[in-house]
This record gives C-alpha cells, structure tokens and sequence, in this order.
C-alpha cells in the first residue's frame, strides 16, 4: 500500500515568506509552486522548526508564537481545503513549555551552535596555518575540550579549511571583517538543527 501524503515544515524564513504572500500578495521569488505543494490535499503541516527555533532562542513569547501559527492555520484553511483548528496552536505552543521536551532539544541546538563557533574561530584566528595544521587544531578542541568527535561537523570543518569544491556555501561567505557574523552562524547552526531532528526522526 502507497500513502501519498507530504509532510510540510514551517521554519521562520518559509513562514515569512508565506506571510508576505498572504498578506501582500507578492514575495521577491516565484511562490505559486510553493502554495501548490502547500494544498496537496493529504499535506500534513510541521511547525517543530518554527517553535523550536524561536521558543529555545527566546525571539518570541507564548501569546506571540500562538498567533503566528493561528494566523497561518487560518490561512491555510481558506486557501485550500483544509478545517481550522482554532486550539491547535495553542496545544502546540504549550507542549514546548514543558521543560522535558525542550531541554533535550536545547541542548543539541547548543552544542551545533558551538561546534560552528569553533570552525570558524580556527579559520580566522589561525590565518597563517596551512589547512592541515587547522584541522588538526580543531581535533585537538574536540577531543581535549569537548570530548567528542562530531563527525558530520569535521567533515564541513575539513572541506572549508581546504576550500574544497565540496565546501558549504554558508562557509564560503565567511569573512574577517563580515558583521553579523555571530547571527550568520546562529542561523546556520539552526539549519543544522532542523536537519539533525529531521534524521532523528526518520531513525525512530
């Protein structure tokens, strides 16, 4: 049996963009195959990396998270087929104001955040290294200070240091003098984030 059903998530950037389009009726990018996708009929809604990425950094209150996503359930439902939950936000924004569901979630956001602190601070503290030296600065960190070995993070860290084809693009961008450059990192270290839940959910 094939069940034909999408799983949607909505972080800050996707429902800004939906907002814009809702709100505005224009976005600077092509949003009509996005609203397509959204009204599948079987499409199921994820707001996890919305309220993770906004509850855990403190970017939002209770009252403010449950309107953003009673304002896109509302939308949701008169833009395609789909009933309106008029308590659903609010449940969702209460099971993340329980300290056992967050705390765990808290804590791998964190520790991604410093393991890209660390990549980069290598990069640009030590200028003069060759990629090699870097990289083995950066073992040295992992395993004398942090005693881990995240081996995802090393491999993006051993790419950049190399500046290897492979290199993510958010490491290309990454400049001396960039500003915002904790707030780049920040943000990058929540992509990371939504992927590791995402793949820890597969796994379960």
């Amino acid at each position: 049996i094939s069940i034909n059903e999408r799983s949607i998530s909505f972080d800050t950037n996707i429902i800004s963009y939906f907002k814009s389009i809702t709100e505005k009726g224009k976005t600077a990018v092509d949003f009509s195959p996005i609203l397509e996708f959204l009204s599948a009929p079987k499409a199921q809604y994820d707001y996890s990396p919305f309220l993770m990425e906004n509850y855990i950094s403190g970017n939002y209150n209770d009252e403010q998270l449950t309107k953003e996503i009673d304002n896109i359930e509302k939308d949701l439902s008169i833009n395609r087929f789909y009933p309106y939950r008029p308590d659903y936000a609010k449940q969702l924004v209460n099971m993340y104001k329980n300290p056992n569901f967050t705390k765990p979630l808290e804590s791998i956001y964190r520790r991604l955040y410093l393991y890209l602190l660390i990549i980069v601070w290598i990069k640009l503290k030590y200028p003069q290294y060759s990629a090699k030296k870097q990289f083995e600065k950066l073992c040295e960190i992992m395993t004398t200070e942090l005693n881990d070995c995240p081996l995802p993070e090393m491999a993006m860290a051993y790419d950049y240091y190399h500046n290897s084809e492979n290199t993510i693009d958010f490491f290309k961008k990454i400049q001396r003098n960039q500003k915002n450059l904790t707030k780049s990192i920040k943000n990058m270290s929540w992509d990371l984030f939504h992927i590791t839940i995402a793949i820890k959910s597969c796994i379960v």
